[in-house]
């Protein structure tokens, strides 16, 4: 990456599972959950669409669309010079109810609105034609690494025309239908559990979540601007610790850190054993010692996770505080944080890196 540009997270919009949707708050209230599927924890929608045009678009659209408001209202951008999506599996809801409804009617009378709300595309079309958008539109839809290559995407364009501001967000929802399939392969737990009990508890498997977060990327500190964006970097089926740690150092390197450097670490285990092993290995044995928070608990785990550990990252750097709820260690209190990593994997096979610095 081009380390002569600058870039700043200028602006956040983030419905998860807990209430994030007022960026005037940060994580006051928790949401607990008796279950193995988190749901976001929904705004007034007709705050941000019209109530017509709510009426015809789906939950994930809504959630999306909402989102991506939020984050311009937050940056005051009136408009992108590109909007850039990212999602695991899209739509799926709508992908499901059309697929069905060519099994039960014979492939007859089939409703358009499931099929066109089902194209991975759908959200990031509607935030243009919401905000009368003509400029670059892109969605990544690479799995776990859908947020990540949409990330790098961004960081592209705005080194190659730093004047540029970027709409740029991740989306993805739960499906019951999807959620026992992964239960049968044992990537979510089968037994209901607490979310806030995900790290103690036994046996494989994560959690299921949801959610949409978007962020405003720029070159110029705004005066609101959350943080600085460093670097990104992504790893697919690391042999073993040592070369995970090897790409922390690496990032860290590249922008002139170490791992002294770092004030906070955001682990983005899932609460599996087997597949957490991997990070946790490496994440103890370079930054031993350090303030170490966890996330999944509140928002599950999905293809687009690693979205909500960027935006957990730049609300600490913002306000300089770290919710308790986080913390999985207490380590030594800070008197300020500037730098933060976000370590994410998907599966135990996709693993990232997100390095974010105080604006």
């Amino acid at each position: 990456m081009d380390n002569t540009t600058t870039f700043y997270v200028q602006g956040l919009g983030n419905i998860s599972p807990q209430k994030t949707f007022n960026n005037s708050e940060f994580l006051n209230e928790i949401s607990e959950y008796n279950d193995n599927v988190l749901s976001c924890v929904l705004p007034e929608f007709k705050n941000y669409i019209h109530p017509v045009a709510l009426r015809r678009m789906s939950r994930l659209l809504r959630i999306g669309l909402s989102a991506a408001k939020i984050c311009a209202q937050d940056a005051q951008l009136d408009m992108p010079d590109a909007i850039i999506t990212a999602s695991g599996y899209g739509a799926i809801g709508d992908t499901s109810n059309f697929l069905l409804e060519i099994l039960n009617n014979g492939e007859k009378q089939l409703t358009p609105t499931f099929f066109m709300q089902s194209t991975y595309n759908t959200i990031s079309g509607a935030i243009a034609m919401n905000m009368k958008c003509n400029n670059y539109n892109t969605t990544y839809a690479h799995r776990g690494f859908s947020f990540e290559n949409a990330l790098q995407d961004a960081l592209m364009q705005l080194t190659d025309t730093p004047s540029k501001r970027i709409l740029l967000g991740a989306f993805d929802e739960t499906n019951k239908e999807q959620h026992a399939i992964k239960q049968f392969d044992g990537l979510h737990k089968r037994k209901n559990i607490n979310n806030l009990n995900l790290f103690q508890s036994d046996g494989q498997g994560t959690i299921e979540g949801e959610g949409a977060a978007f962020f405003t990327l720029g070159t110029e500190k705004t005066p609101n601007a959350y943080a600085k964006l460093l670097g990104v970097k992504t790893i697919y089926r690391p042999e073993d610790a040592s070369e995970l740690q090897a790409q922390i150092h690496t990032l860290l390197a590249e922008n002139n850190l170490d791992a002294n450097a770092i004030d906070v670490v955001i682990n983005g285990a899932g609460g599996d054993t087997q597949l957490d092993a991997m990070s946790n290995t490496a994440l103890n044995n370079v930054f031993a010692g350090k303030q170490f928070l966890a996330f999944k608990h509140l928002c599950g785990d999905y293809c687009t996770a690693a979205s909500f550990g960027m935006w957990l990252g730049c609300k600490i750097l913002r306000h300089q505080a770290i919710p308790e709820i986080t913390k999985v260690n207490q380590a030594t209190p800070l008197t300020t944080i500037k730098n933060v990593l976000v370590l994410n994997h998907f599966w135990g096979k996709r693993y990232s890196l997100i390095l974010l610095q105080q604006a």
